[in-house]
């Protein structure tokens, strides 16, 4: 238990669902969607797509989306892998032809297809009760009427400074008067709006065919990219299975661990539950690795991936949000985190 005399949080405990968002507008967002009567699903593409307005150093339509959803919360895991692929063209003979031996972060060539827009359709399309046209009028209305900056985006937006007025177009977007928008300013966005309402009056083919894709593909060529309205419209969200390992029991629950299972990476899931549990004693022997892994997945000892390791705490037939471990158990580390 934790010292009330003391700033910090308590673990919190709902009997019907639960949200965790990084913005307080996007958990509001959440929670009306359920209490619309919408899934968890449906809660949380609504929350990512204000997030990608609101919070745009975090995410946006121009990134990836990954998922992991246990339907009911009960029975098999789905993995939803809605990363972006390379252009087609982007082969490794036209990079030695090239001399290219690195692609900087800024560089159009670490542009991959944004696969978020997609992963949402396919998302809701297995698991949703709403479409688009709906939830997304939350972050057309942000983008549209303006929201306030907070003071922690304002400290990313400003920590990004010199790289946003180097990018193409971003200082017209994403630099306001010249200079990074500061805590308690208003941004309106009016031209995503326009493109987040063109998705929710037609899906996802707004987005990967037409004018959108159109000007994505012309704005990359134009600094030298390789895509192509091909490569937009050739983009599909993979549904998979996740890898996982129980890590271990206790009287008030377990922990599970999993992880995306996407083809040519290296996956240590001993040390990702390792580094949650605080466990010294787990080794890679009990892990399930997919099909789609390679031998040396099972020996490697690092390359633990920062996203899609998901963990989950289930106490007395509760779910809890992150907090600390009952006393006694080991590690007493965070039970419930994304890696």
């Amino acid at each position: 238990m934790r010292n009330f005399h003391l700033a910090g949080r308590s673990t919190v405990h709902a009997q019907n669902a639960m949200v965790a968002t990084s913005h307080p507008l996007a958990a509001l967002t959440a929670i009306e969607v359920l209490r619309a009567g919408g899934t968890a699903a449906d809660a949380a593409v609504a929350a990512c797509a204000l997030l990608g307005v609101i919070e745009p150093q975090s995410t946006g339509i121009g990134g990836d989306c990954f998922a992991l959803i246990q339907p009911r919360g009960e029975g098999k895991i789905v993995a939803y892998n809605g990363s972006g692929r390379a252009p087609m063209a982007a082969t490794p003979e036209w990079y030695l032809e090239h001399n290219i031996k690195a692609i900087p972060l800024t560089s159009p060539h670490a542009v991959t297809i944004p696969g978020a827009v997609d992963a949402w359709t396919v998302i809701l399309r297995d698991h949703g009760k709403f479409g688009l046209d709906s939830l997304l009028q939350p972050a057309i209305r942000a983008a549209e009427e303006g929201y306030v900056v907070s003071p922690r985006i304002a400290f990313d937006w400003n920590n990004q400074f010199d790289k946003l007025k180097k990018g193409t177009n971003t200082g017209r977007y994403l630099l306001p008067h010249g200079k990074p928008a500061v805590a308690g300013d208003v941004i309106r966005q009016p031209e995503l709006a326009q493109t987040l309402r063109a998705i929710a009056k037609d899906g996802r083919g707004a987005f990967y065919k037409g004018p959108i894709a159109e000007d994505m593909v012309e704005t990359l060529r134009a600094i030298g990219g390789l895509h192509t309205l091909d490569d937009f419209a050739a983009h599909t969200t993979e549904t998979t299975v996740p890898i996982g390992t129980l890590i271990y029991d206790t009287d008030h629950g377990m922990i599970l661990l999993a992880d995306l299972n996407e083809p040519g990476r290296e996956v240590t899931i001993a040390k990702a539950a390792s580094r949650v549990s605080g466990s010294k004693r787990m080794t890679t022997e009990g892990c399930i690795f997919g099909p789609l892994f390679s031998a040396s997945a099972r020996k490697s000892r690092s390359n633990l991936p920062r996203s899609a390791v998901w963990a989950i705490w289930h106490s007395r037939g509760r779910f809890s949000a992150p907090g600390r471990l009952p006393a006694g158990d080991s590690g007493s580390r965070q039970p419930a985190a994304w890696c």
